[in-house]
């Protein structure tokens, strides 16, 4: 009960913060439409980012952060609409399922099927099916990147880039030299992803039987990288999860993946997008839009 009401509070108070450092402030030349994606067993929403003018527009699926427990569509709303204008794209927020009252594999989960519902929807959405790119923040970069894998072994050639904001690509068991360098101190702490990871696990035996289902887990673990997308990957350089995007950013290079990585010194977790309108952010932003155009 009482860690119900601390992941409660923590939602409704990131939400607020979030609307608040953005007031005023949020890109309005776009048409914004929110939609219900149904499954057999449930329903999740989604929302839609229109830029100015006649498509067919590339079309980017977007996967917030969040720690896989937290954020929806309203935190990231004001991320989604400076990608829609600066890259003049249209974009679809996915508001996947959360742990912990759903848990690992209701997120990825959530997320594939939301890619083949962008897909399928592209035309009504003035989207190009064939010019498909995801992206995602932090968790939200873990997500879009095991969707990227899993749509290359089921929908090959359907994705044609990803973009990995400070993703999380490897669990906190590997002990990777940034969560030991910045565990405290510098917003996100190394025992909040202890926390969250645990949470958006619950008892799943991926870490403890390596298996197939890390795929869709710690995509750093996966041996084969090889015909994933072109991918952009931003870090921060004062972030336990700095070395989770600079090691899978290497791995993919290695395997002759084209990648680009924007590393943002001095930067926290959390600066594009959720801290508000800052320089960096904006820099970021011109970064993915000059990489995708």
């Amino acid at each position: 009960m009482i860690q119900k009401f601390k992941i409660s509070v923590m939602r409704a108070l990131v939400v607020a913060a979030t609307w608040y450092k953005w007031l005023g402030r949020r890109e309005k030349k776009i048409t914004v439409c929110d939609h219900t994606i149904s499954r057999p067993t449930h329903q999740f929403k989604a929302r839609s980012y229109h830029p100015e003018g006649s498509g067919p527009f590339p079309l980017m699926v977007f996967y917030h952060g969040g720690g896989f427990i937290g954020f929806n569509l309203n935190t990231h709303d004001a991320l989604c609409r400076d990608l829609c204008v600066k890259t003049n794209q249209v974009v679809v927020s996915v508001d996947y399922r959360l742990a912990p009252e759903h848990p690992f594999p209701a997120g990825p989960n959530d997320c594939f099927d939301a890619l083949i519902w962008a897909r399928d929807h592209a035309h009504i959405l003035g989207a190009d099916p064939e010019q498909i790119s995801l992206c995602g923040d932090s968790a939200g970069g873990n997500l879009a990147a095991v969707t990227a894998l899993r749509a290359r072994d089921e929908l090959p050639d359907l994705v044609k880039h990803q973009i990995l904001i400070y993703p999380v690509t490897d669990h906190y068991s590997s002990e990777l030299p940034s969560y030991q360098q910045y565990a405290t101190g510098t917003g996100l702490t190394r025992e909040t992803m202890i926390w969250m990871w645990d949470l958006y696990m619950n008892g799943c035996t991926a870490f403890a039987e390596p298996g197939t289902q890390q795929a869709q887990v710690t995509p750093l673990r996966i041996a084969n990288l090889s015909g994933l997308p072109p991918t952009l990957i931003l870090t921060a350089e004062l972030d336990p999860l700095r070395d989770d995007g600079i090691f899978y950013a290497n791995k993919l290079r290695d395997q002759g993946i084209a990648v680009t990585h924007q590393h943002f010194p001095e930067q926290h977790h959390g600066f594009v997008g959720v801290e508000g309108p800052s320089e960096a952010h904006q820099q970021a932003i011109r970064d993915i839009a000059h990489w995708l155009n």
